[in-house]
């Protein structure tokens, strides 16, 4: 007999059950993010909205309690631009577990010339990669103390393109596209398929 453990078929329909569970979301008021916080939502997860617009996020929260009855959804500022202000951001989660962090916020900067973050970073280096990386350090307590707990990164096919070469010269369109690629790949190469205790996803 095989000792291998069964692993339920995944259903996008039909999650699995998440009472208990508390998520947080970049940039989840909006777009993929905003539909991946409703479904965590739906199967009865606390989700936490990481956005620097509180106005977008509360008409998030207020879609989304409209949609899910007793959806468990809240705001917490948050600027991955601003590396400095990321400690306080986790700080203000006021949560004992983080069961999961998904990292979807970005911005694609489609004209030039260069932007640049306080600290001299371009823009969508510093957002897209530099401030999810920054912001893993300060989860990293909450999310050892979970047991399962994952990263989960969305990406895209840009992704196939990049040559992380391209994110020192954004000064026209065409090299912002290959910039946007570059700092697609440099997000999926961070945060490996595995849980974040270490241990082999179940499913």
């Amino acid at each position: 007999m095989s000792s291998v453990p069964k692993v339920s078929q995944w259903d996008v329909h039909r999650l699995p059950h998440a009472e208990g569970k508390s998520v947080l979301v970049t940039g989840g008021n909006a777009g993929i993010g905003y539909f991946v916080a409703e479904q965590l939502a739906g199967a009865g997860a606390t989700v936490v909205l990481g956005s620097r617009s509180a106005s977008k996020a509360e008409a998030a929260i207020a879609s989304i309690g409209s949609r899910i009855h007793g959806a468990k959804v809240q705001h917490v500022p948050l600027d991955l631009a601003d590396l400095a202000s990321l400690e306080a951001s986790v700080d203000a989660l006021g949560l004992d577990r983080l069961d999961a962090v998904v990292y979807n916020a970005g911005v694609a900067l489609d004209h030039p010339p260069r932007r640049e973050t306080k600290a001299g970073h371009e823009l969508m280096f510093a957002t897209n990669h530099l401030g999810h990386f920054a912001l893993t350090h300060y989860l990293a307590p909450l999310l050892a103390a979970t047991p399962g707990s994952r990263i989960i990164t969305t990406g895209s096919f840009a992704a196939k393109s990049e040559r992380l070469n391209h994110l020192a010269d954004t000064t026209t369109a065409a090299l912002l596209w290959e910039a946007s690629c570059d700092v697609t790949g440099t997000d999926l190469t961070f945060t490996p398929p595995a849980r974040f205790d270490g241990a082999e996803p179940d499913g």
